[in-house]
């Protein structure tokens, strides 16, 4: 049996699924398509055209890791890796974990924003 809040995760993160699915097919076309380089002066097109595949990734990945940090948190008292840990905690300082129903345009924007400053040292 479910309860209303594990529905409601359950109906978001299909949504979420089927966005980050339609947005992966649209980078994918973007990169099939074939086309002459004289006919272009020195590749500007083709720079133009990548731009948005390449902005697409990047709220692609933002939505996979508030997905994934919501799932984590989920899981709670369990712990992952200490590394994992680390990251998740300068994580929460930014996105706060998501209680209830909300515009999710904000969290998306500050996951990005926290990606692009972020640097990831193994």
């Amino acid at each position: 049996m479910t309860t209303a809040k594990q529905s409601w995760f359950k109906r978001s993160l299909s949504v979420l699924m089927v966005i980050a699915m339609a947005a992966s097919a649209f980078t994918a076309n973007a990169f099939s398509v074939k086309a002459k380089a004289e006919s272009y002066p020195e590749g500007s097109r083709e720079v133009r055209r990548l731009e948005a595949p390449v902005e697409d990734g990047v709220y692609t990945a933002s939505i996979e890791l508030m997905n994934a940090a919501q799932g984590i948190d989920f899981r709670r008292p369990q712990k992952t890796s200490p590394i994992l840990e680390r990251f998740l905690c300068e994580y929460r300082k930014e996105v706060p974990f998501v209680k209830d129903d909300i515009v999710m345009y904000k969290e998306i924007h500050k996951t990005v924003a926290f990606l692009s400053r972020t640097k990831f040292d193994y």
